[in-house]
C-alpha cells in the first residue's frame, strides 16, 4: 500500500507540474485593427452554465448566444473564446443586463475563435449602447452596430461538446489509478 500512494504521489507530481501557466498583457488595439483582424462580428452574451472547452493558453471556450452578426458566418448559438481570468467580471456584467458586442479571430491551433486582441475584441454594450470612456472607441463601435446585420443561422444541433474535450483530466486521473491497481495487483500486493 505504502508503494502504491508513492507511486501515486509521484504520477500526481508529474501531472501538475506538466500543466503550463500563463501570464497576458495585452497591447492596446486601435478599432480599425480589431475591425480589420476579426473573422467573425457578432452580438450577444456567453452562456457560462455549461462546462467550458480548454484550450490552449489562458482561453476557455463557452457557448455564446448570438442576437446580431455583423461580419462573416455565425449561428445561434458558437463557442467562442474568453480570456478564464476575465470570466468573472463578464458574467457579473451580463447579470446586470449588459452583453458583447466579439470581435473574433479563428487561429491555427484553437478549435473555437477568440476574441481579437484579448479584451480589444470585447465590447461591452448595455441598452445597445458601448460601454466605454473613450469618445472614439465609442463612436466607432456604434457605428458599426448601425451598419447591417444579418441574423444568425439557425443551428438544429447547438455546439457539438464532447466528453473528453471538457473532461480529459477527469479520465486522465481515473486512468491513472486503474493503471496504479492493476500493476499492484500483478505484484501481488492486495489493498487492505
Amino acid at each position: 500500500m505504502k508503494r502504491i500512494t508513492i507511486y501515486f504521489m509521484m504520477m500526481l507530481f508529474a501531472f501538475l507540474s506538466s500543466i503550463p501557466t500563463y501570464a497576458t498583457s495585452w497591447v492596446e488595439l486601435t478599432p480599425d485593427q480589431v475591425e480589420k483582424d476579426a473573422d467573425i462580428i457578432v452580438l450577444g452574451t456567453y452562456d457560462f452554465s455549461g462546462l467550458p472547452i480548454k484550450g490552449k493558453m489562458i482561453f476557455d471556450g463557452y457557448d455564446f448566444n448570438v442576437q446580431k452578426v455583423f461580419k462573416g458566418d455565425a449561428d445561434e448559438v458558437i463557442t467562442a473564446g474568453i480570456d478564464a481570468f476575465d470570466k468573472g467580471w463578464v458574467k457579473e456584467f451580463q447579470q446586470e443586463g449588459g452583453g458583447f458586442l466579439l470581435f473574433l479571430e479563428k487561429n491555427e491551433g484553437f478549435r473555437f475563435p477568440t476574441p481579437v486582441g484579448g479584451p480589444n475584441g470585447m465590447i461591452q454594450v448595455r441598452n445597445g449602447n458601448v460601454v466605454n470612456e473613450d469618445a472614439y472607441k465609442k463612436n466607432f463601435y456604434e457605428q458599426l452596430m448601425m451598419t447591417g446585420s444579418t441574423a444568425p443561422s439557425q443551428n438544429t444541433d447547438g455546439p457539438a461538446k464532447s466528453f473528453f474535450q471538457s473532461a480529459w483530466p477527469i479520465v486522465s486521473v481515473a486512468g491513472l489509478i486503474v493503471f496504479l491497481f492493476i500493476l499492484n495487483h500483478r505484484r501481488g500486493n492486495t489493498f487492505p
